[in-house]
């Protein structure tokens, strides 16, 4: 508890509790009856699922120790040989079921009374104060004050907030950390990589050295609170690494979480307010973890038991049915080239806005009270029926969201300053979390999931652009390219009054992203369409707008991004397409003078790291690549090569199949690179955005190197 006097604590009595159903509940009663780490049983009414009507009899077993809570679980569904008993309420973390059967929140304020402590306003209130945290960054450096150290490499240099502790020995070193630590007492500990570098760094070396280190404001033990592992999401390998939480304050690693990097930490602040998850937890999860959270909260305020283990699988479809069904959102091949004058119109938060409006959820969509009546709205396409006779789960739950968002939003338009960043950050991060909200509809896994949501939804929305699509020729605008909720139309109509006319044909607020003086859709280097993500253009207001580019690719080195904004730096002096076309002969020389500095051996080595996140781990790789060199490497220094981890490298000779001649680690400092690899990387990012006006790396190698001359032998 943060107080304005310090922090304290307040032991609290709980007894988190699981629920049982199925067969023969009068036996597995007594079999319960002095199980180590089962306080009690009764019976109880409540829902079994969102769909329910009446309430079903559950078994629930309240537990006394926590650590025995999922062994506990377990062992109930071995009793039942795992098909006589269903599970519910085993999920949610400990602090998120207390929490809510408490009425709290994170970061609430509260009033203690008598040693029980109640929130004081509402997690969803929109003006709210936090305490005035304190914070400190935390930093190591090791014998190489280039590279991350490994865990038994001595630690030559702490920094903690302003104080840099150096030039003494380890331990004495370690033990003024604490020292320090105990007297500035932040409620914040930052850290840069601090989960798989600085912390277990810093704790392997205190147990080397025997000294006692307690980076918490309570005594913790020294490994990770959560192991690391890799995963599958969205078409990539993801690592997520292990976790060191604090006791008594909080550590945030500021590197490879998406709820701090997305929204900042007011983003987190606000998230972590109205799901219910602790801070520390949810900056190292996705916001699908804060959706599972808000679903299973609302579900169960609505006395609904939320299964464990979900087994709900698709109905059986035919393939025209399929084929009819499962399209996704509607797209508009762009018109590949340049051009001006062109106005991006973007629907607000589309997806949960039909989810809201369409009343979709997977207890509405075909509901078993409404299949008979013929004036029932039908979704477009699928023909399915959607229920009038109660609001959904996910309706109830985004629809506060939505509205929270689109508030923030506003008012980080209408504020300046600080109080402008927080509100942007706050929105940035609900807008993250209401488009997993519709990816949830449709994923298997999550606890209020069905495909035919995830279908309804896409099909309302293919819907609602084609009755934009008619809106905007009705109004005298072309479409030059859409994205399910994005527009880009040219015309000499009024901008304004377009955006009113698709917003009471669709009943989905429209907003004008911006009017472009000129844009470029690009080409797909295979075959030559329209690429529907990559594209660049510059606004009225001269803010320059990229998409899709080497640029904005997290795997690509400083050298082809430093090309990419000096060409585009180029071209966003011009006002409109005929001076866009002029430039591009100076364009073109500023690439020339980008690779004659690779060809001459001019460039940082800092410049040239490629960061790739590994697919496969390293005894996978059938063939070695310039990543499997690097995947070698590390594990060759004894560093984590699991699958979804980053490894930074710089390419030094990629013709050669030994891995340590092939790539060096970034952390190893190489002194030289491969310059025909490096030059091939450059012009293809060159290529990248000036594909339209005729350049391609085959031109420009022509011009470096006067005919079949390549770059490399014209300017060595």
């Amino acid at each position: 508890m943060w107080t304005r006097n310090g922090t304290i604590s307040i032991p609290q009595k709980y007894r988190p509790f699981f629920r049982v159903s199925g067969k023969d509940m009068d036996s597995l009663e007594r079999k319960l009856h002095g199980v180590p780490g089962v306080h009690s049983t009764e019976r109880e009414m409540v829902r079994a699922d969102i769909r329910d009507v009446h309430d079903t009899e559950f078994l629930r077993v309240n537990v006394d120790i926590y650590s025995q809570f999922k062994v506990l679980a377990s062992k109930v569904a071995a009793l039942g040989n795992y098909s006589d008993h269903d599970l519910f309420d085993v999920e949610p973390r400990l602090a998120q079921k207390f929490m809510h059967d408490r009425g709290l929140y994170p970061l609430a304020p509260v009033k203690v009374s008598n040693g029980s402590v109640k929130a004081v306003g509402s997690s969803w209130d929109m003006d709210y104060e936090l305490p005035p945290l304190t914070t400190t960054v935390l930093e190591i450096t090791g014998s190489n004050p280039h590279r991350f150290p490994k865990e038994d490499e001595p630690i030559r240099s702490v920094r903690l907030g302003s104080e840099r502790l150096d030039g003494l020995g380890e331990d004495d070193l370690l033990e003024e950390l604490q020292a320090i630590l105990d007297g500035e007492d932040p409620d914040i500990i930052f850290t840069v990589h601090g989960d798989t570098r600085t912390i277990p760094q810093l704790f392997a070396r205190a147990r080397a050295l025997g000294v006692d280190l307690r980076l918490g404001r309570a005594s913790q033990p020294t490994s990770a609170d959560r192991k690391g592992s890799s995963y599958w999401s969205y078409n990539r390998v993801v690592y997520r690494p292990p976790a060191y939480y604090f006791r008594g304050r909080y550590h945030l690693d500021r590197r490879g979480f998406f709820v701090h990097s997305a929204g900042g930490p007011w983003g987190l602040f606000d998230l972590a307010r109205i799901s219910g998850v602790p801070v520390q937890v949810l900056s190292r999860l996705s916001p699908g973890t804060a959706v599972s959270a808000l679903q299973m909260h609302q579900a169960s305020s609505d006395g609904v038991a939320v299964k464990w283990k979900k087994n709900d699988p698709e109905r059986f479809k035919t393939a025209r049915r399929l084929l009819l069904t499962d399209r996704g959102g509607f797209t508009f091949d762009p018109r590949v080239g340049l051009h001006d004058r062109v106005v991006e119109l973007d629907f607000a938060s589309l997806y949960p806005s039909i989810m809201v409006n369409f009343n979709i959820s997977p207890e509405t969509v075909d509901c078993s009270c409404c299949g008979k009546d013929p004036d029932v709205p039908r979704v477009p396409e699928c023909g399915y029926h959607v229920c009038t006779r109660r609001e959904g789960l996910i309706p109830r739950v985004i629809s506060p969201v939505l509205s929270r968002r689109l508030e923030f939003k506003k008012r980080s338009r209408e504020s300046s300053g600080e109080y402008a960043r927080r509100c942007c950050q706050i929105q940035e991060v609900l807008k993250s979390l209401l488009v997993t909200s519709f990816g949830y509809t449709g994923y298997k896994n999550a606890r209020f999931s069905r495909i035919e949501c995830y279908e309804s939804i896409t099909a309302y929305a293919r819907e609602l652009v084609m009755r934009a699509k008619e809106v905007a020729e009705n109004n005298g605008f072309d479409i030059l390219h859409g994205i399910v909720d994005s527009l880009w139309v040219r015309g000499n109509g009024d901008h304004q009054r377009l955006s009113s006319a698709i917003f009471h044909r669709t009943g989905v607020q429209m907003s004008i992203e911006g009017v472009y003086d000129w844009i470029v859709f690009l080409p797909n280097r295979s075959n030559g369409s329209g690429a529907l993500t990559r594209y660049y253009g510059k606004f009225s207001n001269g803010n320059v707008k990229v998409r899709g580019i080497e640029l904005r690719q997290h795997s690509t080195p400083e050298l082809i991004r430093s090309l990419q904004r000096d060409v585009l730096e180029v071209l966003s002096r011009c006002g409109n397409a005929d001076q866009v076309r002029g430039m591009v002969p100076e364009a073109v020389d500023m690439v020339y003078r980008h690779a004659r500095r690779v060809i001459d051996g001019g460039c940082n080595t800092d410049d040239l790291v490629i960061t790739t996140r590994l697919s496969r781990a390293l005894e996978d790789c059938k063939v070695m690549t310039v990543q499997a060199a690097a995947s070698w490497q590390m594990k060759r220094e004894g560093l984590p090569v699991s699958p979804g981890e980053k490894v930074k490298y710089v390419v030094t000779n990629s013709s050669v199949r030994d891995p340590h001649r092939k790539v060096s680690l970034a952390r190893n400092m190489p002194g030289s690179y491969d310059r025909e690899y490096y030059l091939t990387l450059l012009l293809r990012g060159a290529e990248s955005i000036l594909l339209p006006f005729g350049v391609t790396v085959g031109s420009l190698r022509d011009g470096l190197g006067e005919g079949k001359q390549t770059g490399l032998e014209r300017w060595m």
